[in-house]
């Protein structure tokens, strides 16, 4: 993840404020390692959007989807929660879609 362009982005683009910046970098973080652990391979959230847009990530973050991961999974289990970090995973797509992102 490209956590310092990205904060630029979301303080200079989006108008949040440094702590909802972090924020936002950090469900984007947490989405990155529950992934990883419920498919066992080290998940980059770049790659994820040269694969797919992160489509298929987004697909599976919903509270339906979030009791099949098990307990030791570290994603909420409620709609609120499950929310944010779909917010912040789109907020990161759009942040990957403009002139701010280096690829």
């Amino acid at each position: 993840m490209q956590s310092s362009r990205f904060r630029s982005w979301l303080i200079e683009v989006k108008g949040k404020d440094s702590h909802q910046a972090s924020d936002n970098i950090s469900r984007v973080r947490r989405v990155e390692k529950a992934f990883s652990d419920i498919w066992q391979i080290e998940i980059d959230i770049d790659d994820e959007y040269e694969r797919d847009k992160c489509e298929e990530i987004l697909s599976r973050l919903s509270v339906s989807a979030r009791k099949e991961f098990g307990k030791e999974i570290n994603l909420p289990t409620n709609t609120a929660g499950i929310s944010q970090l779909k917010t912040s995973l789109k907020n990161y797509v759009e942040f990957y879609e403009s002139d701010y992102c280096e690829r």
